[in-house]
């Protein structure tokens, strides 16, 4: 098989494509994730209890990080995506992620269920959350697609501000977490 052929999971939403991206595509785009979902953990714990569920290989959790908030009083569970293209590949989003941000996104009141999509490749990395009835409700309306666009994700997902890195205190770009949650409870 050649090195720029992505084998889709077995979902008939997802297909076998050549992937337009370098060799390397894969694995690079699998560390800056791991980076991004550490990015993201860290600003959650700034602002409340958080967890990341442990991802043994012996099971497939259901998302990256779950928790239950206290200011909102809200429950979360977020799949975090980072993708190096203009529009999410859904070769980033495995079937049981998909399965399980469907199923959990308003489960009951106040439960929230979806994905956080950093988009490297937009001036800014800018990041949205959308929910996973969403995605779900794309795919059934738009069969045979093999990208989430970001049109749809900026038109039905929620923006999460960045705070702008300030070389003078020595800050990194931040993540802002609390006006995000206070912004995804009145959904």
């Amino acid at each position: 098989m050649p090195s720029d052929t992505i084998l889709f999971p077995a979902n008939p939403i997802f297909q076998k494509v050549d992937h337009p991206e370098v060799e390397g595509y894969i694995e690079e785009n699998m560390r800056l994730g791991r980076a991004f979902e550490t990015e993201f953990l860290i600003a959650c714990r700034k602002v409340g209890r958080y967890e990341k569920l442990p991802d043994k290989r012996l099971n497939k959790p259901p998302c990256d990080h779950y928790s239950v908030w206290v200011q909102p009083r809200i429950l979360t569970f977020f799949e975090c995506k980072s993708t190096g293209c203009r529009d999410l590949p859904l070769s980033d989003i495995k079937p049981h992620q998909l399965e399980a941000m469907n199923r959990y996104d308003h489960a009951f009141p106040g439960a929230y269920a979806g994905f956080v999509i950093q988009y490297r490749a937009l001036n800014g990395s800018p990041v949205y959350y959308i929910a996973g009835k969403a995605v779900q409700g794309y795919l059934d309306q738009h069969p045979g697609v093999r990208y989430l666009p970001t049109d749809f994700v900026r038109g039905s997902g929620i923006s999460i501000g960045i705070r702008e890195a300030n070389p003078n205190t020595r800050l990194c770009n931040r993540l802002e977490i609390g006006d995000f949650l206070v912004r995804l409870n009145k959904t």
